[in-house]
């Protein structure tokens, strides 16, 4: 296991609330933490809504209210989120404050998706998604070195750490009039603990 990994990484999950509520880390990542981690949980509840009878997501409740008193006070409220469109802003412990837009895509055929598309809300933010996007580029090892070298920065990023929740998979970043965007295509279920995968 390589050093620095987030509390999932070292349970074999990967689930984004539970990185919320859990690691500390999580706090001072997002600049606005309680906010989204409410509209989180808020996700989730509209996840159990679609699901009543899943036994997974029912665990996954009972789990994160016997460990986390926000997460108890915020599923009493029942406030059900579908996010569509908003921005994120994070303390990135590379390029520091980092404001990020994002719009989340229904796939046509496809109801198990969901497309997020992000971009930086200023220049100053889309300069600095390009670094991001290059390091991590630079960062990820190929398929024939995956899992050859995990313990070493490159893996994990200059500090040792990749200062971000785990992902599903690498994003896509694509150049569009001048700016960043990332395309990161996740399962409707990431945050529900039907699956165990989470995104940034």
């Amino acid at each position: 296991m390589r050093k620095g990994a987030g509390l999932d990484e070292q349970r074999g999950e990967r689930n984004l609330l539970r990185w919320m509520l859990l690691d500390p880390a999580a706090r001072s990542r997002y600049v606005d933490w309680a906010q989204v981690a409410s509209e989180v949980v808020g996700v989730l509840r509209a996840e159990a809504g679609r699901n009543p009878h899943d036994p997974r997501i029912a665990a996954f409740v009972a789990e994160l209210r016997s460990v986390s008193p926000e997460f108890r006070t915020w599923w009493a409220e029942q406030t059900v989120v579908e996010r569509t469109w908003g921005t994120k802003r994070f303390d990135h412990p590379v390029v520091g404050r980092l404001d990020i837009t994002y719009e989340a895509l229904s796939l046509p055929g496809d109801p198990d998706h969901i497309l997020f598309v992000y971009a930086g809300k200023t220049d100053d933010d889309l300069e600095k998604s390009r670094i991001l996007a290059s390091w991590y580029a630079e960062s990820t090892p190929s398929p024939a070195t995956a899992g050859k070298d995990e313990d070493s920065p490159r893996a994990t990023g200059r500090d040792g750490r990749t200062g971000l929740p785990p992902r599903v998979g690498p994003p896509r970043a694509m150049a569009v009039g001048g700016a960043v965007k990332l395309n990161v295509t996740v399962p409707v279920q990431w945050v529900s603990g039907r699956c165990s995968a989470a995104v940034s």
